[in-house]
């Protein structure tokens, strides 16, 4: 039920009973002028770990309103809860979604388990807070999102070595994961930093253990790693090809690297060039290549995923042809998924109803599944089943601060 967001959408008013505060439109400033009413938050340029959670929820929040997943930023707060527990995954789209608590991490930093970059933790929430509302695939990433993307990747780096103890793989350097004992079934099994097997390099022995050849090769008939088939060349053996060719086979029967679906092709049994999206026919038999719609512009109905537009808080309404933000409270949700704060009733003839809040009930309830709203969890007491907030339960870092 979540969503992600674009800075150039403007706000939407709060649908279900929100206390969004609004400020005066057109106030003086001191020195007299009027403040410019598309101007967003000065970008933040280091955020001290005790801020970062916050921080992060505030960033989130913006993303999550600019695309229609809440009515208002008062509303995604009050059901997101960044101060019990929290991933990078969320916030960005980009590194882990393994849940951590803030308790955990400040004393895992504090202790040298982990260390903190304010830096990279600045530049990754005011990409977070504006992140993009089209689809990844169908995206054309800048450099400075890209460096956002890097900078969540570096907002924690763990000082575990191999075999080092941890909890979280935040705690493991490198690209080392936290592995645990499948057998241990204490609370609090701590887990051992695993260092994944660096890729083989082109023209090394291949095929024994659990590495594999680095990017754009394979491992070959001859069990070296080998150089992938380009466009146009054979791919029997590899059945895979460089960049972005597809491995098909071609008019004289023959497997063959051919080059992605241009606009107007057929997308049967290869990709369409990035960019584009595969539309299908009604009997899912023909695809062909597309250009998405942006939010108002004419669009094609799809018969798989709701039509051709870029934007995953939108679909292709039927009636008007053009690309529509999901359907919100008592919208008719017959053909296509509600916005992010909403579920399709179906008891209601499939209308969009609001989510269930903390306290009142979730799960099925007669011929609908109800969801909670945002990180709010569906608990089953013994007679019914209602939502409550997640716990920041954590057991506590192992106690060799330093690794092995």
């Amino acid at each position: 039920m979540t969503t992600t967001g674009c800075p150039s959408d403007p706000p939407i008013t709060e649908e279900t009973g929100g206390d969004e505060e609004t400020e005066t439109a057109g106030e003086e400033s001191e020195g007299g002028s009027e403040p410019d009413p598309t101007a967003g938050p000065e970008p933040l340029v280091d955020v001290p770990l005790e801020e970062f959670f916050a921080r992060a929820e505030e960033a989130y929040c913006a993303w999550q309103v600019n695309c229609h997943g809440f009515g208002g930023a008062g509303r995604c707060a009050s059901v997101t809860h960044f101060d019990v527990r929290m991933s990078i995954g969320a916030i960005a789209g980009v590194g882990s979604y393994d849940l951590f608590t803030p308790a955990y991490i400040t004393e895992a930093v504090e202790i040298g388990r982990i260390e903190y970059d304010s830096v990279a933790a600045a530049t990754c929430l005011n990409f977070a807070a504006a992140r993009t509302c089209e689809y990844g695939g169908l995206h054309e990433w800048t450099e400075e999102e890209l460096a956002g993307q890097a900078a969540c990747l570096g907002v924690f780096h763990g000082r575990m070595g191999k075999n080092g103890p941890c909890s979280t793989a935040l705690e493991c350097a490198e690209e080392a994961v936290c592995g645990f004992n499948p057998n241990c079934t204490d609370m609090c099994c701590p887990g051992a930093c695993r260092v994944l097997a660096p890729p083989i390099p082109l023209g090394e022995p291949c095929g024994m253990g659990n590495a594999s050849c680095e990017a754009e090769t394979y491992c070959g008939v001859d069990l070296v790693c080998v150089e992938l088939p380009k466009l146009g060349e054979s791919c029997e053996v590899s059945y895979d090809c460089a960049g972005d060719a597809t491995c098909l086979y071609t008019n004289n029967d023959t497997l063959e690297c051919v080059a992605p679906a241009a606009e107007g092709e057929s997308c049967d049994n290869i990709e369409c060039e990035r960019g584009l999206a595969c539309l299908y026919d009604q009997d899912f038999f023909a695809g062909t290549c597309v250009r998405p719609a942006d939010e108002g512009e004419p669009c094609m109905v799809s018969f798989d995923s709701g039509g051709t537009c870029k934007r995953f808080d939108n679909y292709c309404d039927p009636v008007t042809e053009t690309c529509k933000v999901l359907p919100g409270n008592q919208e008719s949700c017959e053909y296509v998924q509600c916005r992010g704060d909403f579920f399709c009733a179906y008891s209601v003839g499939q209308k969009c109803s609001p989510v269930a809040d903390e306290g009142e009930g979730c799960d099925y309830n007669g011929s609908d599944y109800v969801p909670c709203s945002g990180d709010n969890q569906c608990s089953y007491d013994g007679n019914t089943s209602v939502c409550v907030v997640p716990t920041g339960e954590q057991c506590p870092p192992p106690s060799d601060p330093q690794g092995g």
